[in-house]
């Protein structure tokens, strides 16, 4: 498992990741607790991960069954149990063919998932046909915006505009979209990211040139070195004082974005089924 993802899974209060998955953390809890039943709620995750979500959501006191499903099957699935009142599945699906599981939910989220969705319109036509009549979907995507921190993962980035349209054409209605963070956050994961990247690529191309192109070999010597290289932009965060002063960064700029709220990191949506 890759550092990145054992701090993720590890990190319950977001202190550790970028300040974007730091607002997703915060306030997720909140918005399912609105949109989402209490009772009888039928719940389905798009594109689940790790089921991270499925442990927010056995936090909430919700009665009824959860569905995740993702491409394939992750590592953390193995220690993700039912509670009694919540039963709690995965299915291995491709998103763009959920009408093949043929059943209907009354909340589905999609959480930084649709930017890797390559036909989004067959994955939102989809949830539209399997979301019941007044149900609830949630999507949480990066803005474009984020093309400068995440650069080409993912298919794509959104607008305000792009996001609004996309959820429209399907049928939904009563479309509240908001914005997530701002110039203070954007700024943050733009230096981190950016500067790790740098630094990485330099040092992974001095051992390019010491094994003559040769990165296999490399990794058969070095490979403990490769391994850091890997995780750089992440290292910090195996020393005490390095998730202090991540942890103080992800909540001053957190703090500050409700000054300047311009070059948002992402946006939310809620839209309900005719």
């Amino acid at each position: 498992m890759r550092l990145e993802t054992k701090i993720k899974l590890s990190d319950t209060n977001g202190y550790y990741g970028t300040p974007f998955r730091h607002w997703i953390i915060k306030s997720l809890p909140k918005l399912i607790k609105k949109y989402c039943p209490n009772r009888g709620a039928k719940i389905l995750d798009l594109g689940c991960g790790q089921g991270q979500y499925a442990e927010v959501i056995k936090k909430l006191n919700l009665e009824g069954e959860y569905l995740g499903i993702d491409i394939q099957s992750r590592e953390n699935w193995n220690n993700i149990t039912s509670k009694d009142e919540l039963k709690i599945n995965f299915m291995a699906h491709d998103a763009e063919k959920l009408s093949l599981i043929n059943k209907n939910y009354n909340f589905l989220f999609a959480i930084t998932s649709f930017e890797h969705f390559k036909n989004q319109e067959s994955v939102i036509n989809g949830a539209y046909q399997t979301t019941n009549n007044n149900g609830k979907i949630l999507i949480i995507i990066p803005s474009h915006y984020s093309y400068l921190n995440y650069w080409t993962h993912g298919y794509r980035r959104y607008s305000n505009y792009s996001l609004k349209k996309l959820v429209e054409d399907a049928g939904y209605i009563d479309i509240k979209i908001g914005k997530i963070g701002g110039i203070f956050s954007f700024c943050f994961h733009f230096l981190w990211a950016n500067i790790s990247r740098l630094i990485q690529k330099v040092l992974k191309l001095i051992v390019f040139l010491c094994f003559l192109g040769n990165m296999k070999k490399a990794r058969e010597k070095l490979p403990t070195l490769l391994k850091l290289l890997d995780n750089i932009m992440f290292l910090h965060l195996k020393l005490k004082l390095g998730k202090i002063i991540h942890k103080f960064f992800i909540i001053t700029t957190n703090k500050l974005d409700k000054w300047v709220p311009i070059f948002e990191i992402g946006y939310y949506c809620i839209a309900k089924k005719k």
